[in-house]
């Protein structure tokens, strides 16, 4: 959201044409729209909570490199990297939610998420005019950089917060998985019968994996004769 007030002071400072504003504009979509089709895979292998930090630590990487780019292929790198930690997050939060917090939040907390996104870019409007105003040959380096601090209090955030507790039972750790879950539920009854909803739906969808790949016993036949 930052990036729309801080393009005119980008092309004041280095003299950009119509297509290098292109540029610098859409790439960070398209590193976003990318990352997050190989994030799926990247949160089934290593971890939601492990792709959060990763996006956190990319996106305040990228923009760092805005902070203090130089030349206008350090700018497209900048915000591609960001564009790369955007993607994955934007993937990653809502199901990191939806498994950990209890079913009784989970709607309103990943309500409170796309709310918080939207705001935030409200706020990024906000920072672009009063730096702007401030400094107006050099501020768009601040309203870029600051976009780190969110992505460092998300990564720090995250290293006191577990692993979700579905993906620890996928993985085959179940008594870490039902650690977590009697950590983030008022009662271990409650915790043991979402940690056996949890095993039967990755047995379900473990079988239904299965009869996908081998057929069904009737389809076996069919296939024989």
């Amino acid at each position: 959201g930052v990036v729309s007030g801080a393009i005119l002071p980008m092309q004041r400072a280095f003299g950009l044409v119509q297509w290098q504003e292109e540029v610098i504009l859409s790439s960070t979509v398209l590193a976003a729209m990318c990352s997050s089709f190989v994030s799926g895979t990247f949160n089934h292998r290593y971890g939601r909570r492990t792709c959060s930090l990763l996006a956190a630590a990319v996106f305040a990487a990228g923009s760092f490199i805005l902070l203090v780019a130089w030349t206008f292929e350090i700018l497209v790198l900048g915000r591609i990297v960001v564009g790369v930690g955007i993607g994955i997050a934007s993937l990653t939060t809502p199901i990191y939610i939806a498994e950990v917090a209890a079913p009784n939040l989970r709607g309103r907390l990943v309500t409170i998420n796309a709310f918080l996104v939207t705001f935030g870019q409200f706020v990024a409007g906000m920072v672009d005019g009063v730096f702007d105003t401030l400094m107006p040959d050099t501020g768009w380096r601040m309203m870029l950089g600051l976009a780190a601090v969110p992505g460092l209090i998300m990564y720090f955030g995250f290293l006191k917060l577990p692993e979700s507790p579905r993906w620890l039972a996928q993985k085959g750790r179940l008594e870490e998985a039902e650690l977590v879950l009697k950590a983030y539920r008022e009662a271990d009854d409650e915790a043991a019968e979402e940690m056996a909803e949890i095993q039967q739906s990755i047995q379900e969808h473990s079988s239904n994996t299965n009869e996908q790949h081998n057929g069904s016993p009737e389809e076996t036949l069919e296939e024989h004769d």
